[in-house]
Protein backbone atom coordinates (compact mmCIF):
# COMPACT_ATOMS: atom_id res chain seq x y z
CA UNK A 1 0.00 0.00 0.00
CA UNK A 2 2.64 2.22 0.78
CA UNK A 3 4.56 1.87 -2.68
CA UNK A 4 0.73 2.48 -4.64
CA UNK A 5 0.20 5.64 -2.45
CA UNK A 6 3.95 6.87 -3.01
CA UNK A 7 3.04 6.10 -7.10
CA UNK A 8 0.52 7.96 -6.81
CA UNK A 9 1.71 11.05 -5.09
CA UNK A 10 4.99 11.05 -7.55
CA UNK A 11 2.45 10.73 -10.52
CA UNK A 12 0.52 14.09 -9.05
CA UNK A 13 3.37 15.79 -8.60
CA UNK A 14 4.50 15.23 -11.89
CA UNK A 15 1.55 16.03 -13.28
CA UNK A 16 0.85 19.19 -11.58
CA UNK A 17 4.73 20.29 -12.06
CA UNK A 18 5.03 19.94 -15.89
CA UNK A 19 1.38 21.06 -15.98
CA UNK A 20 3.03 24.64 -14.17
CA UNK A 21 5.70 24.52 -16.67
CA UNK A 22 5.09 26.32 -19.44
CA UNK A 23 7.76 28.45 -20.79
CA UNK A 24 7.59 32.05 -19.37
CA UNK A 25 7.92 33.49 -23.03
CA UNK A 26 4.65 31.58 -23.89
CA UNK A 27 2.91 32.64 -20.73
CA UNK A 28 3.62 36.73 -21.55
CA UNK A 29 2.44 35.95 -25.14
CA UNK A 30 -1.06 34.26 -23.87
CA UNK A 31 -1.11 37.19 -21.14
CA UNK A 32 -0.71 40.72 -23.74
CA UNK A 33 -2.84 38.92 -26.67
CA UNK A 34 -5.67 40.31 -26.17
CA UNK A 35 -4.15 44.25 -25.86
CA UNK A 36 -1.78 43.72 -28.14
CA UNK A 37 -1.65 40.79 -30.29
CA UNK A 38 1.06 42.35 -32.71
CA UNK A 39 3.59 42.00 -29.69
CA UNK A 40 2.79 38.81 -29.12
CA UNK A 41 2.67 38.05 -32.69
CA UNK A 42 6.90 39.50 -32.74
CA UNK A 43 7.64 37.23 -29.45
CA UNK A 44 6.28 34.16 -30.68
CA UNK A 45 8.38 35.06 -34.07
CA UNK A 46 11.51 35.43 -32.00
CA UNK A 47 10.86 31.67 -30.46
CA UNK A 48 12.67 28.75 -32.30
CA UNK A 49 9.77 26.17 -31.09
CA UNK A 50 12.49 23.78 -31.69
CA UNK A 51 13.28 24.30 -28.48
CA UNK A 52 10.38 23.14 -26.89
CA UNK A 53 11.15 19.49 -25.73
CA UNK A 54 7.77 19.39 -23.70
CA UNK A 55 4.28 18.33 -25.26
CA UNK A 56 2.73 21.39 -23.18
CA UNK A 57 5.00 23.82 -24.76
CA UNK A 58 4.55 23.00 -27.95
CA UNK A 59 0.57 22.76 -27.92
CA UNK A 60 0.67 26.35 -26.58
CA UNK A 61 3.27 27.66 -29.01
CA UNK A 62 0.72 26.33 -31.77
CA UNK A 63 -2.36 27.61 -30.15
CA UNK A 64 -0.72 31.15 -29.30
CA UNK A 65 0.76 31.52 -32.98
CA UNK A 66 -2.31 30.59 -34.42
CA UNK A 67 -4.15 32.85 -32.08
CA UNK A 68 -1.79 36.47 -32.95
CA UNK A 69 -2.01 35.36 -36.22
CA UNK A 70 -5.92 35.31 -36.68
CA UNK A 71 -6.18 38.60 -34.32
CA UNK A 72 -2.88 40.46 -36.71
CA UNK A 73 -5.56 39.53 -39.46
CA UNK A 74 -3.39 36.57 -41.09
CA UNK A 75 -5.84 34.39 -42.39
CA UNK A 76 -4.51 30.64 -42.18
CA UNK A 77 -5.95 28.71 -44.67
CA UNK A 78 -3.77 25.42 -43.20
CA UNK A 79 -4.36 23.43 -40.12
CA UNK A 80 -1.38 22.04 -39.39
CA UNK A 81 -0.16 24.01 -37.06
CA UNK A 82 -3.39 24.40 -34.94
CA UNK A 83 -4.21 20.38 -34.99
CA UNK A 84 -0.97 19.97 -32.64
CA UNK A 85 -2.91 22.48 -30.29
CA UNK A 86 -6.52 20.18 -30.94
CA UNK A 87 -4.50 17.17 -30.81
CA UNK A 88 -3.09 18.13 -27.32
CA UNK A 89 -5.57 19.92 -25.68
CA UNK A 90 -8.51 17.84 -26.50
CA UNK A 91 -7.29 14.85 -24.52
CA UNK A 92 -6.29 16.96 -21.42
CA UNK A 93 -8.48 19.32 -18.53
CA UNK A 94 -7.93 23.08 -19.35
CA UNK A 95 -11.61 24.04 -20.86
CA UNK A 96 -10.03 27.50 -21.95
CA UNK A 97 -7.43 26.17 -24.28
CA UNK A 98 -9.92 23.00 -25.59
CA UNK A 99 -11.93 25.92 -26.41
CA UNK A 100 -9.48 28.08 -28.00
CA UNK A 101 -8.02 25.15 -29.85
CA UNK A 102 -11.11 24.72 -31.54
CA UNK A 103 -11.93 28.30 -32.13
CA UNK A 104 -9.07 28.90 -34.29
CA UNK A 105 -9.30 25.64 -35.94
CA UNK A 106 -12.39 26.73 -36.89
CA UNK A 107 -11.44 30.24 -37.81
CA UNK A 108 -8.60 28.39 -40.29
CA UNK A 109 -11.33 25.94 -42.01
CA UNK A 110 -13.65 29.00 -42.35
CA UNK A 111 -10.96 30.55 -44.07
CA UNK A 112 -10.42 27.86 -46.11
CA UNK A 113 -13.83 28.00 -47.04
CA UNK A 114 -14.30 24.40 -45.50
CA UNK A 115 -17.63 25.46 -43.54
CA UNK A 116 -18.84 21.49 -42.48
CA UNK A 117 -15.55 21.71 -40.71
CA UNK A 118 -15.95 24.60 -39.25
CA UNK A 119 -19.36 23.87 -38.13
CA UNK A 120 -18.13 20.64 -36.47
CA UNK A 121 -14.94 23.11 -34.89
CA UNK A 122 -17.30 25.72 -33.52
CA UNK A 123 -19.57 23.24 -31.97
CA UNK A 124 -16.40 21.13 -30.25
CA UNK A 125 -15.18 24.70 -29.07
CA UNK A 126 -18.96 25.96 -27.85
CA UNK A 127 -18.64 22.63 -25.86
CA UNK A 128 -15.15 23.27 -24.07
CA UNK A 129 -16.65 26.96 -23.79
CA UNK A 130 -19.30 26.32 -21.85
CA UNK A 131 -17.26 24.96 -18.82
CA UNK A 132 -15.47 28.07 -19.15
CA UNK A 133 -16.84 31.95 -17.64
CA UNK A 134 -15.28 33.31 -21.04
CA UNK A 135 -18.27 34.88 -22.67
CA UNK A 136 -16.59 36.87 -25.01
CA UNK A 137 -15.28 33.44 -26.84
CA UNK A 138 -18.70 31.98 -26.42
CA UNK A 139 -20.00 34.91 -28.20
CA UNK A 140 -17.21 34.81 -30.97
CA UNK A 141 -18.16 30.85 -31.47
CA UNK A 142 -21.76 31.84 -32.08
CA UNK A 143 -20.64 34.74 -34.36
CA UNK A 144 -18.56 32.26 -36.62
CA UNK A 145 -21.68 30.15 -36.91
CA UNK A 146 -23.98 32.99 -37.49
CA UNK A 147 -21.43 33.70 -40.88
CA UNK A 148 -20.88 30.23 -41.94
CA UNK A 149 -25.34 29.69 -41.93
CA UNK A 150 -25.79 33.16 -43.71
CA UNK A 151 -22.96 32.25 -46.22
CA UNK A 152 -24.87 28.66 -46.56
CA UNK A 153 -27.93 30.93 -47.13
CA UNK A 154 -29.87 28.89 -43.67
CA UNK A 155 -31.24 31.60 -42.26
CA UNK A 156 -32.95 29.57 -39.59
CA UNK A 157 -30.03 28.54 -38.04
CA UNK A 158 -28.20 32.05 -38.99
CA UNK A 159 -31.13 33.63 -36.75
CA UNK A 160 -30.47 30.90 -33.87
CA UNK A 161 -27.07 31.70 -33.39
CA UNK A 162 -27.76 35.65 -33.67
CA UNK A 163 -29.93 35.04 -30.45
CA UNK A 164 -26.91 32.91 -28.84
CA UNK A 165 -24.63 35.74 -29.76
CA UNK A 166 -27.01 38.09 -27.71
CA UNK A 167 -27.29 35.73 -25.06
CA UNK A 168 -23.70 34.86 -24.46
CA UNK A 169 -23.13 38.66 -22.96
CA UNK A 170 -25.34 37.70 -20.44
CA UNK A 171 -23.45 36.66 -17.59
CA UNK A 172 -24.66 33.36 -15.96
CA UNK A 173 -23.94 34.41 -12.00
CA UNK A 174 -24.97 37.40 -9.98
CA UNK A 175 -23.50 38.65 -6.90
CA UNK A 176 -26.39 38.14 -4.01
CA UNK A 177 -27.05 40.44 -1.14
CA UNK A 178 -29.71 40.31 1.57
CA UNK A 179 -30.73 43.90 0.97
CA UNK A 180 -30.86 43.47 -3.28
CA UNK A 181 -30.99 40.74 -6.05
CA UNK A 182 -29.29 41.02 -9.55
CA UNK A 183 -30.76 39.07 -12.97
CA UNK A 184 -30.79 39.78 -16.31
CA UNK A 185 -33.44 38.58 -19.38
CA UNK A 186 -33.05 39.26 -22.85
CA UNK A 187 -35.40 38.40 -24.93
CA UNK A 188 -33.68 37.78 -28.39
CA UNK A 189 -34.70 39.27 -32.30
CA UNK A 190 -37.22 36.65 -34.17
CA UNK A 191 -36.26 37.56 -37.11
CA UNK A 192 -33.64 39.77 -39.20
CA UNK A 193 -34.55 42.73 -40.44
CA UNK A 194 -32.69 45.08 -43.01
Amino acid sequence: IFCYILFSFTLICVSCNEWQNYDSRLLHADEIMNEHPDSALSLLKSIDSREFKSSHNQALYALLLSQAFDKNFIDLTNDSLISIAVNHFSNGNNHRYTMLAHYYHARIHYNADNLPDCVTSCLKAEQSGLNTQEHLYLGLIYRLLFYVFNKSYNFDEELEYAKQIQLSALPRNFPEGEDYSIYAQMIAAKEVGG
